[in-house]
């Protein structure tokens, strides 16, 4: 993980630092699991051997028959269907001719879902600045914790954690992170009434 890393605050203990950073590795984390680049880890089992197998976030359920096709885990000529348990976390895929089991698949990776995400948000504050008569948005900071540890992100990459008087500011690298920063930004850009 590159990061740019900066530490405020005076008097600063080794737990402190620590603690700073776990909450700033958990949210970037966080937010790379937003991501629509992000694979969710499934294990499979039904009346083939236990496996396990990545599929992006945002198939849909025919793209993942598809892949389980392209990675020989179904048979290709052979017509399938899913019925969705009301759970992020199982898909069920049957045979079209027959209504028996194929296999069921359960993810080992709970990754949070996008809207949900954004419903939680606390805060959002848009630093805009005049350009040729017409205001333009420098950026967003959207505040995700707040009440001990304070936590935000900016649609600049920046994640700042600030807790006792004491703060870390990072900039993200990890690709996934920014691709959600990026999502998020592309929301409040659509949703902006002015």
């Amino acid at each position: 993980m590159n990061i740019v890393e900066s530490i405020k605050g005076d008097e600063t203990t080794m737990d402190e630092i620590t603690e700073l950073k776990r909450i700033w590795e958990s949210t970037e984390m966080r937010l790379s699991s937003l991501s629509g680049e992000q694979e969710r880890v499934y294990s499979i089992a039904g009346n083939i051997d236990k496996l396990t197998v990545n599929i992006p976030v945002n198939f849909c359920d025919d793209e993942i028959i598809e892949l389980l096709k392209d990675e020989s885990i179904l048979t290709p000529d052979i017509n399938y269907h899913t019925d969705d348990d009301g759970s992020n976390d199982t898909i069920e895929i049957h045979y079209d001719f027959d209504d028996s089991l194929a296999l069921t698949m359960s993810t080992n990776d709970e990754i949070e879902d996008f809207d949900s995400f954004m419903d939680d948000i606390l805060d959002i504050e848009r630093t805009q600045y005049l350009s040729s008569g017409k205001w333009e948005t420098k950026e967003y900071t959207i505040v995700i914790g707040t009440g001990g540890p304070h936590v935000e992100f900016t649609t600049n990459y920046q994640i700042n954690v600030y807790w006792g008087g004491k703060s870390q500011e990072f900039t993200t690298y990890d690709d996934n992170a920014r691709s959600t920063i990026d999502r998020v930004c592309e929301y409040l850009d659509e949703t902006s009434n002015y």
